[in-house]
Parts: structure tokens; C-alpha cells; sequence
């Protein structure tokens, strides 16, 4: 996988404005564990700021499926996910549809051990897949094999 060493977005701000950034990690967004209702409301509070940007630094995804016999519970996922034959695509839309309900500016996607995990195991990346969906960058791991920067617009 060659992946870029530097991301770099472009924010044009006045003199004396200020980016704000919130980072996230170890959101395990499609975890019946995932305290979402919180995230709304730090999500609203930080929207609220001027030029707002976030930036998802792995387990954004908990990706926790039965071949884990360590970590696998029927009742950890979402009532809206289980029992479907199609529990993948379902997954990923529905935390993508989460992540657009908080309203970040997303300027990186990174992986976390659970999706370089699933990506070992089952070949997809999934990181990349949310970083595609929000026109984001695609952060990468100390495994990763890493190539030049590159840059990306915003939006």
C-alpha cells in the first residue's frame, strides 16, 4: 500500500483568526458501547467554532466480528446492524451516516489496530473507504509502507 507521508490542506484564514482542530480516537462508532449522544453534543459545541476542522485517528470503527473470540459479543453491535447477512455494508454506512450527523470539516482518516486488524484478515480497507467518502485524506500506521507527500483540497 503506498501511502502518503504528508497530508496537506489548504485553510485560508484572515490575520489573527484561529483553526480549530478536534482529534478523535477510539470512537468505535458502530459499538453499542459508543457513547454517540455525547459525541453530538461535543460535536455541536466545537461546530460552533470558527473554522472547524476534525481529524479521526483510528478505531473510528470497532469492526469486532465473530473469528475474534476474545472480543466478539452478539449484543456489542448496534440493534440496526446485527443478524444481517450484509453486516459490512451496513457498517460502513452506518457510521458514515454518524459521522456526517456530527457535521465536521474531516480532514484525515487514520487506522486503528481493529481496522488494520480487519484489513489483515479480510483484505479491505476500510480507513480508506471513510477517507474516500468525506473527500479526506487517508492517514497510515507505522506498518504501512509509505511513499512522497501529497497534498489534497478541502471538501
Amino acid at each position: 500500500m503506498g501511502l502518503p507521508r504528508v497530508h496537506v490542506v489548504d485553510v485560508k484564514l484572515k490575520i489573527n483568526e484561529t483553526l480549530h482542530f478536534t482529534p478523535l480516537f477510539d470512537t468505535h462508532l458502530d459499538s453499542r458501547l459508543c457513547d454517540y449522544d455525547a459525541l453530538l453534543k461535543m460535536a455541536e459545541k466545537r461546530r460552533a467554532l470558527p473554522n472547524h476542522h476534525a481529524a479521526w485517528f483510528g478505531d473510528t470503527l470497532d469492526l469486532v466480528v465473530p473469528p475474534d473470540l476474545r472480543r466478539f459479543r452478539p449484543s456489542g453491535q448496534p440493534r440496526e446492524l446485527a443478524g444481517h447477512d450484509d453486516w459490512l455494508n451496513l457498517t460502513l454506512d452506518y457510521v458514515g451516516d454518524r459521522i456526517e450527523k456530527l457535521g465536521f470539516v474531516n480532514d484525515l482518516f487514520g487506522p486503528g489496530n481493529h481496522e488494520d486488524e480487519f484489513l489483515k484478515r479480510y483484505g479491505l480497507d476500510t480507513t480508506t473507504i471513510m477517507a474516500h467518502r468525506f473527500h479526506a485524506g487517508r492517514g497510515a500506521t507505522p506498518g504501512d509502507r509509505l511513499t512522497g507527500s501529497t497534498s489534497r483540497a478541502p471538501g
